[in-house]
């Protein structure tokens, strides 16, 4: 299943440098399969016939786990993150960073593919 309700959450109750493990198994929404439950879920649309699939998986995964710890004043830093058949999971550490906040709309980007 997702892992997207517990986010906000896990955030809050890991310590600042501490590590937080994210697994994620609804990888039909996150491959693009579901395209309206991945929007729902991570507030993205995945590219169903990307030949990274798994990466853009990941990548979706990052953005929602960053974003839901900057509501908090706090950033995510990954350590690894791992794509499988059907599954995804990342361990990302987090900070109490207000910078680190303010600079991730510059480490967010896009993907245009037609």
């Amino acid at each position: 299943g997702s892992a997207a309700p517990f986010l906000d959450g896990a955030v809050q109750a890991v310590e600042s440098g501490g590590l937080l493990c994210v697994t994620c198994t609804d990888m039909a929404a996150l491959g693009g399969s579901h395209p309206e439950t991945a929007y729902g879920r991570y507030a993205s649309l995945p590219i169903q016939s990307a030949t990274y699939l798994q990466e853009l998986a990941l990548r979706i995964l990052l953005h929602t786990i960053a974003v839901s710890a900057a509501r908090y004043g706090r950033s995510i830093r990954p350590i690894l993150s791992v794509g499988m058949a059907f599954y995804v999971r990342v361990f990302v550490e987090i900070h109490n960073d207000k910078r680190g906040v303010n600079d991730l709309s510059l480490q967010i980007g896009h993907v245009y593919q037609s």
